[in-house]
Parts: C-alpha cells; sequence; structure tokens
C-alpha cells in the first residue's frame, strides 16, 4: 500500500454519526503502521497529516518558553536558528526580543503561514531528513538553535536523532541547541481526555497494544504512539541524547517548565 494511500485512510474525516467508530478504526490502522513504516515513511506520513491540519497559527510565546529562552538563550542580537517552526509562532516571539531569525518546516502550509508573519526572514522548506541529508544547508554560525515545540517526538530513528543532533552542533558551534519533548524516562503516554468514550478507549488500547507488540518483537525500547491529532510520535530517549550531547562536547539540562525541555549545553 502507498503512503498516498495511507494518507487517504488516516486523514479521513467522517461524517458526524460516524466520527468515534471511524476515528477509533484509524487509532488501530495507525498503531499497526508503527510497525510496518520505516523511519522516512513515517516523516512523510507525519508532514502529510500536519499539512493537511495547518490551519493553526498560535500567537506568541508561551509562559514556559519565555522563561526558558530568558534562560538559556545568549543575549541579543544574536542570530537564532528555529527547526521545525511551524506557523513561524516561535520566529516572531524571537524576533519580538530582538534576534535574529532563520527557520525551516517540512509543511509547504505552515511555511507559507511563517513568510507571511515574518516577510524579512529566511525560512526554507526542508525536513529534518533533508537537513541530515543536506540537500538543504544553512550558512551561518547561529548563536542557538531552537527545535519547535515537541517536533523532537517527530524522528522515529536513533541513528536519525544522533545525526540531527551532530548536524545543529554543526550550526551552532558554542551556543545551547533547546529541544522540548515527552521524556522515555518516567513518563506516560499522553491521554484521550476530551474525544470521547470510544476514541479514548481505542486510543489508550492501542498504545498498550502497539507497546506489547513491539516488546515482543525485541525492538527498540523507546515508546512509540499514534494519536488523531498529532500522527506518529516517540518518546524522547534521554539516554541517547546525554551520550550523543557527551561526544559533542555537550551535557543536557532537562526541566519541566510546564512541558518537559532538554538544554545542549557547551561544557
Amino acid at each position: 500500500m502507498s503512503i498516498s494511500c495511507v494518507y487517504g485512510i488516516l486523514s479521513l474525516k467522517p461524517r458526524i454519526f460516524l466520527y468515534k467508530p471511524v476515528t477509533a478504526l484509524q487509532l488501530w490502522f495507525g498503531t499497526i503502521l508503527i510497525l510496518v513504516l520505516n523511519a522516512r515513511e513515517k516523516e512523510t506520513l507525519a508532514l502529510l497529516l500536519y499539512d493537511k491540519g495547518s490551519e493553526y497559527r498560535g500567537e506568541g510565546l508561551y509562559a514556559w518558553e519565555s522563561r526558558w529562552f530568558k534562560e538559556y538563550l545568549p543575549g541579543v542580537p544574536n542570530n537564532v536558528l528555529v527547526a521545525a517552526c511551524g506557523a513561524g509562532r516561535e520566529m516572531e516571539g524571537l524576533t519580538e526580543l530582538g534576534y535574529l531569525v532563520d527557520g525551516f518546516d517540512g509543511s509547504k502550509s505552515m511555511v507559507t503561514q511563517a513568510r507571511e508573519r515574518l516577510p524579512d526572514a529566511e525560512i526554507k522548506l526542508a525536513s529534518f531528513t533533508s537537513l541530515i541529508d543536506q540537500s538543504v544547508k544553512f550558512n551561518t554560525d547561529y548563536g542557538a538553535v531552537v527545535v519547535g515545540w515537541g517536533s523532537i517526538m517527530h524522528i522515529y530513528d536513533d541513528q536519525e536523532l544522533v545525526l540531527l543532533i551532530e548536524h545543529l552542533d554543526s550550526l551552532c558551534k558554542t551556543g545551547p541547541i533547546l529541544l522540548s519533548g515527552g521524556l522515555n524516562k518516567n513518563t506516560k503516554s499522553s491521554g484521550s481526555a476530551g474525544r470521547g468514550l470510544v476514541v479514548g478507549f481505542a486510543d489508550s488500547v492501542a498504545s498498550v497494544v502497539c507497546f506489547i507488540l513491539r516488546r515482543k518483537k525485541n525492538s527498540n525500547r523507546v515508546f512509540e504512539m499514534y494519536t488523531v491529532t498529532e500522527g506518529f510520535k516517540r518518546l524522547v530517549d534521554l539516554d541517547l541524547i546525554e551520550k550523543t550531547a557527551n561526544t559533542l562536547g555537550r551535557y543536557v539540562v532537562t526541566e519541566s517548565l510546564g512541558y518537559p525541555t532538554l538544554t545542549l549545553l557547551k561544557k
């Protein structure tokens, strides 16, 4: 089955009276796909689903982001790269603080919105994969890198996560790299509140079944799930990030400022 066919099934929006049963089936189908698709296929599918729901722009920095940025970003003016910038919410907030910002995102719709919001910024259409493969390049030595809210959870392969962090380090040789996302250590999967009994139950059961199947296959111990609103998500392997950071001469500060954050600082 092609990715376009899979996308058609997962993006189907049924009539109201069929919403809950169809959504429950989509959750189960997505859970099975976790075991079937490779990392690049998951990224392609996730970007298609993300692009379809790209009408959300958001306004301003969240309180936890403001505290985080104030604590770890270098002073202004400074060049900051926002990876997976979405519609430019974080970029706009950083610009208002006095930073010079560039960004990239894998969603065409999101990049269009970000360019409308910040016409003077360099914003490229690029996924994490295209950055790793160096098919898209940035030439600036940035004072800091901010990876968009929770987007690190959409990297589905250990080696690609390592390569991404290494590449971000090459773009930001001395400054901080700021990541955020659910941690695999002492972290439970996101809940299903507000989506009704049928969908919530299907989501919870599908996640548990996927976990059991992956353990039986002796596959990667990092918990991975599929949700209706965000597609594929993979909890962040803190051990792997700390090991990678150490090889790059960095250490990791983990905090929960309202959302789990990981700040990679130079030793």
